[in-house]
């Protein structure tokens, strides 16, 4: 049949032809794509167009449609109007609708996968020589949707991105991407690097100079190094598996390890290892706290006199220490045959002495408990030596003057002896006169 042409095509069940008209098809307004009863029982390959305003009833976009009974459901045919269409120097658009996966690539390749050659590539992103030299093509961008304005991603419930088996890098400069990182990205040419065989990274952000590990100049990094994980340091250093599976390296005499309050930005405790003597410091709110020395191991707290205010002699402590029970006890979650422990009672102490007995909370902030500075009982211990060598050196002195006295009263008693005796012999010579 010909509407407009006399000679229609042999091919065509009917052929219109017109130079000023066109082909209107039926308008429907369709609820939505399982839509039946807008047109009921419609057919395989039925063609209307869609008048539904989208976002007043449903989601679905005016346009034309075909009814598919093998999905039974409505199937938008794709246009320029409401799709990016794949063209030479556009763009592939994805618009999320319903709850279906927005791009699915997959292999359906259903031979054997193994050693298969070529390679199976799902998606590969790869720039020319033309649109490298021009040095501001991007092979791929990630960008944020709704509170994320700046380009980048944000993990949304789920993994937004997934590495499995490969690796993911960037550089700066020029040369061949060697198989240095599942995930990395870094500023030098990584064909430099040490070892030769380019695997000693999993994860790894960092630069390839020497870290210069200052305030000022600070060379950030993370690498997972043969299963090592170095913070700010030098990706080659942590290879060797004695040097620790965790290595950090702060910038000069700053905190390489920080631990914060969960609820202040301002309180925290930090420590570092010094560059001046390797001695492991601690530190509260940016003060020095204790040390740890370098060659003996030997644990000392801040006791510069310069660092301290209001000092005043200790009282009396020889009677206290005296009034203290000490006992060997087990902790309640020790067992019984476990080994004993010696030691005082937080709750004698604090009456006593309470600046050497602290109450702390665990885990459950309605619960405190008590701990105890055993530091202190030495400096209570030299005191109470101090006052006893007074009460020692004052007996000593009562003794040194009681012999002087009993001394001379023995010398008197001796003396009056004499005496008598004396008188006795002088009696005797004149009796016998």
């Amino acid at each position: 049949v010909g509407i407009g042409t006399t000679t229609p095509d042999a091919s065509t069940l009917l052929h219109m032809n017109s130079t000023n008209k066109g082909v209107l098809f039926p308008q429907v307004s369709l609820d939505s794509l399982k839509d039946v009863t807008s047109i009921s029982s419609p057919l395989n390959g039925l063609v209307v167009y869609n008048t539904t305003q989208p976002g007043v009833r449903n989601d679905m976009a005016r346009g034309y449609y075909y009814y598919s009974t093998s999905l039974s459901t409505w199937v938008r045919l794709s246009d320029n109007a409401n799709d990016n269409v794949w063209k030479p120097g556009g763009l592939l658009g994805v618009l999320l609708r319903d709850t279906t996966d927005g791009v699915e690539m997959l292999d359906n390749y259903t031979g054997s996968v193994i050693n298969h050659s070529p390679k199976v590539k799902i998606l590969r992103l790869r720039d020319s020589a033309l649109l490298n030299s021009k040095n501001n093509i991007n092979s791929l961008v990630l960008t944020g949707v709704n509170r994320k304005v700046a380009a980048g991603w944000e993990l949304r419930q789920k993994n937004s991105i997934i590495f499995e088996n490969g690796y993911y890098s960037t550089g700066s400069s020029s040369g061949t991407i060697e198989q240095v990182a599942a995930i990395s990205a870094y500023s030098e040419n990584p064909t430099t690097t040490n070892p030769s065989d380019k695997r000693f990274n999993g994860l790894a952000f960092y630069t390839f100079s020497v870290p210069t590990n200052t305030a000022s100049a600070d060379t950030p990094s993370v690498s997972l190094f043969y299963h090592n994980v170095g913070i700010g340091a030098y990706a080659t250093d942590i290879k060797n598996v004695t040097e620790g599976r965790l290595q950090i390296t702060g910038f000069s005499n700053g905190d390489q390890l920080s631990l914060r309050h969960p609820s202040s930005i301002n309180l925290k405790w930090g420590l570092y290892v010094s560059s001046i003597d390797s001695s492991l410091n601690f530190y509260s709110n940016g003060s020095l706290r204790s040390n740890i020395d370098r060659v003996t191991g030997v644990y000392t707290a801040l006791s510069d006199r310069n660092a301290k205010k209001n000092i005043i002699p200790l009282k009396q402590v020889l009677e206290t220490v005296l009034q203290l029970p000490v006992y060997s006890y087990h902790y309640l979650d020790s067992k019984n045959d476990d080994r004993r422990m010696i030691g005082l009672m937080a709750q004698d102490v604090q009456p006593y002495f309470p600046e050497l007995v602290y109450q702390r909370y665990d885990r459950e902030i309605d619960k405190p408990v008590l701990t105890m500075d055993y530091s202190g009982f030495g400096v209570l211990a030299i005191k109470a030596i101090q006052e006893q060598q007074k009460i020692i050196d004052e007996l000593k002195k009562q003794v040194e003057a009681s012999d002087k006295n009993n001394l001379s009263e023995l010398v008197n008693k001796q003396q009056q002896i004499i005496e008598q005796l004396t008188r006795r012999i002088e009696q005797l010579e004149k009796s016998k006169n």
